[in-house]
């Protein structure tokens, strides 16, 4: 599986369309903040596409730039972003409480991943077709990191009293645990690049939710 500029930016296209669909075909305010994830996710992989663009042509300024601008998405929007965006949508008082805890789990974890990623610089290499972002973690703290990153990024899906939502969170997972098994020292990059494939699925949550308004 190789990756480049051009497939960054064909999924940045891809996703900016999805999302746009999605913010149009959203008539529920609660859902605004779900309907926007794929445009978002547009943003981050026109970030890596600008960065793979920035290894092509020796431009030292970018390199150094883009890989906090996609990462400030990777590490810091998400783990805040999803539990946030289901946490509104959810209808169910009690679930709402369990889903405030893993938000304030992905807020607090987002701070610090960020903060230490500002504190401790990171490098960007292009290494077998793929992006390694070197983030300089000691493997205990990264294991409890990713732990942290996961309860909020990706167990607020099976929270939710919606199946859609559960049916999504099963992909991630699955796309999460393939990334994991064959590209692991590319974690970062790929499971960003697949999720945001996946949230293309948003649209036909958006859509379902709206036959049930």
């Amino acid at each position: 599986m190789c990756f480049s500029a051009s497939a960054s930016f064909m999924a940045s296209a891809y996703l900016a369309f999805v999302g746009a669909c999605c913010l149009k075909k959203n008539r529920n305010k609660e859902a605004t903040l779900l309907a926007a994830i794929p445009l978002l996710f547009a943003l981050q992989q026109a970030c890596e596409g600008i960065l793979w663009l920035s290894f092509d042509h020796h431009w030292p300024l970018l390199q150094s730039i883009m890989p906090y601008a996609f990462l400030f998405f990777a590490l810091f929007v998400w783990p805040i972003w999803i539990p946030l965006s289901i946490t509104v949508l959810e209808p169910s008082q009690t679930r709402r409480h369990y889903l405030a805890m893993f938000l304030m789990v992905g807020i607090l974890i987002g701070l610090y991943l960020y903060h230490f990623l500002i504190w401790h610089g990171v490098i960007a290499e292009p290494t077998n077709c793929h992006i390694y972002y070197n983030i300089s973690i000691p493997d205990v703290q990264s294991t409890i990191d990713s732990i942290a990153y996961l309860l909020a990024t990706v167990m607020p899906f099976f929270v939710s009293s919606m199946p859609s939502l559960w049916a999504f969170g099963l992909l991630l997972s699955g796309s999460y645990l393939i990334t994991y098994l064959f590209y692991l020292h590319h974690l970062i990059s790929l499971w960003c690049f697949f999720a945001a494939l996946l949230s293309s699925f948003i649209y036909l949550i958006i859509t379902k939710e709206q036959q049930n308004v």
